[in-house]
């Protein structure tokens, strides 16, 4: 934060009243560099929770096609199986 040291010529504050005049030096606070850094780290904040946000979610679709393709093949050696076991028993049958 900068900090500036300045004149005010006039406030019209109404406690004051209209026209009241401040000679004094004041403090003058430009946050200008300092919000516009903060405004960044904000968004980079942000930007890490929806990072992490969607890492999570890929995770997660990654261990769901994971258990998919695992049910899916059982149930493929399942159908295999059995289809062996009917050609197996058709071919016994022709055989008699």
């Amino acid at each position: 934060m900068v900090v500036y040291t300045g004149n005010r010529v006039e406030n019209n504050c109404p406690t004051h009243g209209d026209g009241f005049t401040q000679d004094d030096p004041q403090q003058i606070f430009d946050s200008g560099p300092q919000a516009n850094l903060d405004a960044v780290k904000l968004k980079e904040n942000d930007f890490g929770i929806y990072k992490r946000a969607f890492y999570e979610k890929i995770d997660a679709l990654e261990s769901n096609v994971t258990s998919s393709q695992t049910v899916l093949g059982t149930s493929l050696v399942r159908q295999f199986i059995e289809h062996q076991l009917q050609i197996a028993s058709d071919l016994d049958f022709v055989k008699l």
